[in-house]
């Protein structure tokens, strides 16, 4: 699965279950496309893929780190 957070933000189409995606061991790779509103940084990418975990779980300990957002 590629996760494309800005764009999914920009266009409204939701926020992917990353976190619970990855404990379910499925390969989750971040990416960029012409949705992400013209940001191309593949570390923006995973900024906001962190930040968006903190709103699909409540469990602080399953939230997506920075290094498990780096290795994506």
């Amino acid at each position: 699965v590629v996760h494309n957070p800005g764009s999914n933000l920009l266009l409204g189409s939701g926020i992917a279950p990353v976190a619970r995606m990855r404990r379910a061991g499925v390969c989750v790779a971040l990416g960029t496309d012409s949705g992400s509103g013209g940001r191309a940084s593949v570390l923006e990418q995973a900024r906001l893929a962190t930040l968006l975990t903190h709103l699909t779980d409540p469990d602080a300990d399953r939230w997506l780190t920075a290094r498990h957002a780096l290795a994506m």
